[in-house]
Order: structure tokens, then C-alpha cells, then sequence
């Protein structure tokens, strides 16, 4: 038995196809298929049922493979113990990202991590708040870098990084880019267009807007904030967006933006891993780096008095 064998038993597994699962793993399929045979062979038993191009656990394949993902999990950790006693930031780190960070903090970090650390891969994974959380319990990313819930379940340990403001996008023309200042009480009474329910930042933007929002006619699923203005450009209504997003706007988008006066709605970002992760110097360095080189405005004390986080339900 090696870990090579059982790391393809569980790429198999994850995937429920030997054809994926060689890619992922980067071999032939029938390399791979061999050595899965072998196992099966040395253990006796049964992993998978093939029917065709259909595959499928068997019940003692179901217990193989989670002893299977425990072992891979202890040697990962060995490796990155070894590193973690050497201080020295190296390997492999798969950082996950929530769409509503991802495409506007990474030019800010990614660069400079890789300047900075050239022995660091960094794999990235963009998905929601729950897939990521999910992820990391099943140890399929290392770090999840998102908006932090309220409610934190599980063995899982935050590091702040910042507070980030929201600022308000409207329509050109409309009755709130003519106000000379914004507050929060100024768009109580107003309904913004909003991104679905699986984004936690709808209920962020609910929370600052003080009420659970009605159904929209023009609705916007698994969307990203680009898609989300043109649709406030459409309705010629306003929406609230991050304010590293604001940042990355071009110039004539940028004067549809409007900042809500103090208290600031903001909504707090961190990184999220589990406490079985012991790679920490390779979170120190991020962490630093982030922090480094993000815009000297976007860490002000002043931005962080008001923090809108989504409720236990999107984590």
C-alpha cells in the first residue's frame, strides 16, 4: 500500500470517474486504474463498483476511503510540519476566495506573495462561503479568505484582516448621486438591487438597509458584481457594493459611487482554517503580505465602526 495508490483512490472517489481523476492527478487512467486494482487486490475487497461509464463506492469503499483521506491528511501534515519547524514558508498552499474578494484582492496580494516567496505555489479555489467552509473541513483547501459569519462551527480558527466599507453604485441620473452626503438613514427607506440568497452578501446589504428585502421581478443568480451593476444600470435603481470593487472601477463608472457617511457600513474579511492546519508560517507570510499592500485607506481605524457580517445560515 503507498500514498500514491490512496491518494488516487479518493481523487476516484471525489469525482466518482477514473477518467477526471487521472487528470487531477496527472497520469495515464489506465496507470491509474492499475493501482487502484493493486489495492483492491492487497485489501480484499472491493473500493468501487464500474458499471460502464458509471461509478460507484462500495460500502467498504466508503470506509477505505475516509481511513484513506485521514492518512493523506496525517502525512500532509507531517511535510507541513517540517516546514513549520524550519520557519520557513514553502509547499503548496491552496487559498480559497469568495467571488465578491476574489477579482479585487488578488492583485493586490498575489503579486507581491509571489515576489516575495517565489517556493510558494498558490492554488486558488473561488466558490461561496459554504462550499469553501466545506472544503476546508475536508481539507481540500488549506486557508478560506472570505467574509467572516457571525457564527463560526467547527474546528476552525480566524485571522482578521480588515474591515471593508460598502459604498453605494447608482444609475446615472439617479436622486442619489445629486445628494451632497449619504448616510445610512438616507437609503433605509430605498430597495436596492441585490445579488440572490447564496451570496452572503445579500444579507449583509439587508442588514445595513435594516429590513429582509422583498422578491425582485429581476432577479440575479450565482451572478458576480459586474453583472450585478448592469443590472442596476437597467433598473436605473443602486446597489451597494465593496469598496475594493469600487476602487477597480474605470473613471466613468467611478462617479455613479457615493461613500455613506460615519458610522461606514463595513463588513469584516479574514482568513479562515482549520485547526488540524499547522503550515503557519505560509499564513503568517499571507497574512502580512496582504495586510502590506493593501491601500493605506482601506485599514483606517475610522472605516471599521459599523460591521455587517451574513448570519450562521451562509457558513
Amino acid at each position: 500500500m503507498t500514498l500514491t495508490q490512496l491518494e488516487y483512490v479518493v481523487a476516484v472517489a471525489t469525482h466518482l470517474s477514473f477518467s477526471r481523476a487521472a487528470t487531477e492527478c496527472g497520469v495515464a487512467q489506465p496507470t491509474l486504474s492499475v493501482q487502484i486494482q493493486k489495492l483492491e487486490k492487497e485489501l480484499g475487497v472491493y473500493i468501487f463498483e464500474r458499471s460502464g461509464s458509471r461509478v460507484r463506492l462500495t460500502e467498504s469503499g466508503q470506509e477505505i476511503v475516509e481511513r484513506a483521506r485521514k492518512v493523506l491528511l496525517e502525512s500532509s501534515q507531517l511535510r507541513e510540519f517540517a516546514a513549520f519547524r524550519k520557519k520557513d514558508p514553502r509547499g503548496t498552499l491552496r487559498l480559497g476566495i469568495i467571488p465578491t474578494i476574489a477579482p479585487f484582492l488578488i492583485p493586490y496580494m498575489i503579486p507581491a506573495f509571489s515576489r516575495e516567496y517565489p517556493e510558494v505555489q498558490v492554488e486558488i479555489v473561488e466558490d461561496k462561503t459554504e462550499t469553501l467552509v466545506k472544503m476546508l473541513n475536508d481539507n481540500l483547501i488549506d486557508v478560506a479568505l472570505l467574509s467572516t459569519p457571525r457564527k463560526i462551527q467547527g474546528n476552525f480558527y480566524e485571522k482578521f484582516l480588515y474591515n471593508e466599507p460598502f459604498v453605494i453604485y447608482a444609475a446615472r441620473g439617479h436622486e442619489l448621486l445629486k445628494k451632497k452626503s449619504l448616510t445610512l438613514h438616507t437609503i433605509e427607506s430605498l430597495e436596492p438591487v441585490l445579488l440572490d440568497e447564496t451570496h452572503c452578501m445579500r444579507d449583509q446589504v439587508e442588514s445595513i438597509c435594516g429590513k429582509a428585502l422583498g422578491v425582485d421581478p429581476l432577479s440575479l443568480r450565482r451572478g458576480t458584481l459586474q453583472t450585478l451593476l448592469s443590472i442596476v444600470e437597467v433598473r436605473g435603481g443602486f446597489t451597494l457594493v465593496p469598496w475594493l470593487m469600487a476602487q477597480s472601477l474605470g473613471a466613468a463608472q467611478a462617479r455613479q459611487v457615493r461613500p455613506i457617511l460615519s458610522p461606514a457600513p463595513c463588513r469584516k474579511v479574514s482568513l479562515l482554517y482549520h485547526g488540524t492546519f499547522v503550515n503557519r508560517p505560509t499564513l503568517e507570510a499571507l497574512h502580512r503580505v496582504i495586510r502590506e499592500n493593501l491601500p493605506r485607506e482601506l485599514l483606517s481605524a475610522r472605516r471599521a465602526e459599523k460591521v455587517f457580517n451574513p448570519s450562521g445560515h451562509h457558513f
